[in-house]
């Protein structure tokens, strides 16, 4: 089921590259002129927002194709957006509609995840 889910995503990355979807997303995020940090803070705010409804690890073999030649574009640290990815992950990953790791940590601790 991995390699399946794996092999749609290698699919789909290479759609974006040849269709040129990822360019035309580098032009209209510079167009835009947010600068580095407004650059920053709109993708923390996606990738919260997606990490609600996605599985972050497939969010990242989805959305970081098209981040890559951005950031480039912009002069963002790749590192930078990978722990940037990494954190918003985690907060995605506690807060619901999902909370997966809320659930998790509340069976652990065997505390309802509605208790204060």
């Amino acid at each position: 089921m991995i390699f399946v889910m794996l092999a749609a995503i290698a699919l789909l990355n290479q759609v974006f590259i040849f269709s040129g979807i990822a360019q035309a997303i580098t032009k209209a995020i510079v167009v835009l002129g947010l600068g580095q940090l407004g650059f920053l803070l709109m993708i923390d705010a996606f990738l919260i927002i997606a990490t609600f409804f996605i599985e972050p690890f497939a969010l990242m073999f989805i959305v970081m194709p098209l981040l890559i030649p951005v950031c480039n574009a912009m002069g963002v640290s790749l590192v930078l957006v990978g722990v940037l990815f990494c954190m918003c992950a985690l907060v995605g990953m506690i807060t619901p509609p999902m909370a997966i790791m809320l659930y998790l940590t509340a069976r652990i601790t065997k505390v309802p995840p509605w208790e204060r």
